[in-house]
């Protein structure tokens, strides 16, 4: 054959003796020297196959929301009415800001006032609580520490030589309880109502104290119930 033929000669097609499908020997030879033995099956079928796009990784879940993301500022969560009804001879309606921290956390304000001899205290102290990611949500937690806060209140009553009865509010946030007791100091009879109430994932814990000093006219065990009941739910308003 002349070198002019063999230049135009047609390349011959797959002959029809080898069997279909069938990969050529140095094909797979050169298959599997560069590639490994995962994606072989692709290379010796003669297309190689996309590898499998890695999974994603999942999203951690977000943390729900609680209902109170912040507390309202502590000294004005009572109005001035209420504060010189509750505390006569009030020497400021702004009260004095406790420092306990970051006011989104926690905050409280405190009045007192002499009235001739009639003396009044009033104190409000605000607890938040967070939803925590693998732990106990906001509202578990004000719930256990709405208990630890009763529990609190009763054994400091006791320790101070009162005797602490405790009651049940019913229409004061999600739960409430009423502790009262009287203590004698220098000779003069002090009335002690406390508030604990929790709504959601805040606790609210307000103070009430009342004294009739030098011999005056005792204060009423109820006009300091029904106050300190008053006062709760203002404070509890101003959460929103």
């Amino acid at each position: 054959m002349s070198s002019s033929a063999a230049a135009h000669e047609p390349i011959p097609a797959a002959r029809s003796t080898r069997r279909a499908g069938r990969p050529r020997l140095p094909l797979l030879i050169a298959c599997a020297a560069v590639l490994p033995a995962a994606v072989l099956t692709g290379c010796s079928s003669g297309a190689a196959k996309p590898a499998a796009a890695p999974s994603a990784t999942p999203k951690a879940s977000a943390v729900p929301k609680v209902r109170y993301a912040t507390l309202p500022d502590p000294c004005r969560a009572l109005s001035a009415g209420t504060v010189k009804s509750l505390v006569p001879g009030v020497k400021s309606t702004k009260g004095t800001e406790a420092a306990a921290g970051e006011q989104k956390e926690r905050g409280g304000c405190s009045w007192n006032g002499l009235s001739g001899y009639q003396y009044r205290f009033l104190d409000t102290a605000f607890q938040r609580y967070d939803n925590v990611t693998g732990g106990a949500g906001g509202d578990d937690q004000a719930t256990s520490a709405y208990t630890t806060a009763v529990r609190t209140t009763e054994a400091g009553a006791t320790s101070a030589a009162g005797q602490p009865k405790t009651a049940v509010l019913s229409g004061v946030g999600d739960e409430a309880s009423l502790v009262t007791w009287t203590v004698t100091k220098d000779h003069d009879l002090y009335y002690n109502a406390t508030v604990v109430t929790r709504s959601a994932n805040a606790v609210l814990t307000v103070d009430y104290v009342g004294a009739g000093l030098q011999g005056d006219h005792k204060p009423s065990a109820s006009d300091l119930s029904s106050g300190v009941e008053k006062a709760a739910k203002q404070a509890l308003a101003a959460l929103g």
